[in-house]
């Protein structure tokens, strides 16, 4: 990425209530990743999400209905 924030997409959460996966915190940690956005969640689930900063990292969950079908904008 050079100079540029490094961003992650994946499709689980790496983190959600109740829930976290240590290794890939681990690694977006390491690379210094500055956003990560993740899918998978839906429907009654939303409310699992984790929205915001956590560890260094903004997390948003972009799955097609928690946004009502809108796109997010994620970067300038």
């Amino acid at each position: 990425a050079g100079d540029r924030p490094i961003l992650c997409f994946l499709h689980y959460p790496p983190l959600y209530s109740g829930y976290s996966c240590p290794e890939i915190l681990e690694v977006l940690q390491r690379y210094q990743v500055k956003a990560c956005c993740y899918g998978h969640l839906h429907g009654p689930s939303h409310r699992l999400a984790i929205e915001g900063e956590r560890c260094g990292i903004d997390f948003s969950l972009v799955s097609a209905d928690y946004l009502d079908f809108q796109l997010k904008k994620i970067c300038e």
